[in-house]
């Protein structure tokens, strides 16, 4: 269709795959056409056939047979050309002026007989058809094919004496040819095209618009977590900086340790890849376990749960999600190669509490994004890990949420009584997964009532 000229690629092809279906059942359509109309054929009662030496509505469906399976092959296999669905178009319409003209055979009646057939109606059906594939010229063109179809016929009734009147009693009761009535046929093939038509254009628009939608809804979710990707998509009015929800939700900080100091004597492509590698581990588990990405700050990865969307479990999932993360960085820091034998580490920080979640910016350019003390506390708990030689720094109050809401640890979680925390005013109450090759200087912080949970 001319809609598809001024669409992306990825537009285009997803409307050619529908188009490619719609064909599919059009021939599935002319299939049972064949059945139908070779069933009613061998079931009604027969004419006198006369002196005709074969019989025409089995040789026309015999002869249309063949195409209708060949075309069903090729649309299967989508191999239907627009000369092949011209070609489809011309047979189609030929095989039901066949039909119509072998009226006056089968029953022994002069030509203009058949200008009153019922079977005429299905001139109509498949001009319809046409629509299912979404390009109007198709429908245009069995629209004038037909049209052609019907004159030749009434010029044929005509030229072989079933003469012309101008009564129409004497047309509805005999064999003569008003051409008056023919006339309105034409219009109504022409006239049925060209609505079909015109509505299959404003139907193409829909679908690559549609189509385009799609795609947007799955671009959207390569820069936003699908929680964030669909508020944006289901926002009526659009979204607005300056709008935002509280929510309780617990926010998660992650972080490469030595990073830059490797990257500095790295080249800028191995420096890009070793960090696609880290987010691409640490991206899809954290939105496995429900979390959205709320930003990338270089080394670092920012996420939140039950802040996009409301959750009864965003602590558990949040502790869940850190667990994963852990137990994967662990494995691939263990198999880098690193230049001068360095070692990355990592460290993360878990809060919950109250957070705004909204839209900042102006109208040019938005960004979601979480804002509260739990942010504050994640960031400051995430830098703790490296005094403390820890993979995980959680607030105690956030580890009980999270055992309430069902987690079950799978690591050996150590508890820390008013941690002294850079940055925040009030020390904290902690717990630690501690790394195994943490050093005493490196160790947890000592606090009085330490445990291991």
């Amino acid at each position: 269709m001319q809609v598809k000229k001024v669409v992306s690629p990825r537009v285009r092809a997803a409307v050619q795959r529908t188009e490619e279906q719609s064909e599919i059942l059009l021939s599935l359509v002319q299939v049972g056409f064949v059945l139908f109309m070779g069933t009613l054929y061998f079931i009604a009662p027969k004419g006198h056939q006369g002196d005709v030496p074969i019989r025409p509505v089995p040789l026309v469906l015999l002869l249309y047979s063949p195409f209708v399976v060949a075309r069903l092959w090729l649309a299967l296999r989508r191999r239907l050309t627009p000369a092949l669905l011209a070609g489809s178009v011309v047979v189609d319409i030929a095989m039901i002026c066949a039909l119509i003209w072998t009226f006056h055979l089968q029953y022994q009646q002069p030509a203009g007989f058949y200008l009153k057939s019922p079977t005429a109606m299905y001139l109509f059906i498949f001009i319809a058809l046409r629509a299912l594939r979404y390009d109007p010229r198709y429908v245009l063109f069995a629209g004038i094919t037909a049209s052609l179809g019907w004159i030749a016929l009434t010029f044929y009734a005509v030229r072989t004496g079933s003469g012309v009147t101008r009564g129409f009693v004497e047309y509805m009761t005999g064999t003569q040819v008003l051409i008056g009535a023919q006339v309105d046929r034409v219009i109504a093939l022409i006239t049925l095209a060209l609505v079909l038509a015109l509505a299959v254009r404003r139907s193409a628009e829909l679908l690559v618009r549609a189509a385009r939608e799609q795609h947007a809804r799955q671009d959207l979710s390569r820069y936003f977590s699908p929680a964030v990707a669909q508020r944006i998509t289901q926002a009526d009015g659009g979204i607005r900086p300056g709008q935002g929800d509280m929510r309780h939700g617990t926010v998660l900080m992650i972080d490469l340790r030595g990073f830059s100091a490797l990257a500095a004597g790295m080249e800028p492509t191995g420096v890009m890849r070793l960090l696609a590698e880290f987010q691409a581990r640490v991206v899809p588990l954290v939105l496995a376990a429900g979390g959205s990405i709320d930003k990338f700050m270089g080394d670092g990865i920012l996420a939140h749960f039950g802040a996009a969307a409301e959750s009864p479990t965003h602590a558990a999932d949040a502790l869940r999600a850190a667990e994963t993360v852990r137990s994967d960085l662990l494995e691939w820091t263990a198999g880098l190669r690193l230049p001068d034998r360095s070692v990355l580490h990592f460290g993360m920080g878990i809060a919950s509490g109250k957070l705004v979640f909204g839209a900042v910016g102006d109208e040019t350019r938005l960004e979601f994004t979480v804002i509260g003390t739990p942010v504050n506390s994640a960031a400051k708990l995430e830098k703790l890990t490296k005094k403390a030689g820890a993979h995980l720094a959680c607030e105690v109050a956030a580890y009980r949420l999270a055992r309430s809401q069902g987690f079950q640890p799978r690591s050996t979680f150590r508890v820390a009584r008013a941690v002294a925390v850079d940055g925040l005013r009030e020390p904290l109450d902690v717990v630690f997964i501690v790394r195994d090759d943490a050093t005493p200087r490196d160790s947890a912080p000592a606090a009085p009532g330490a445990q291991s949970s």
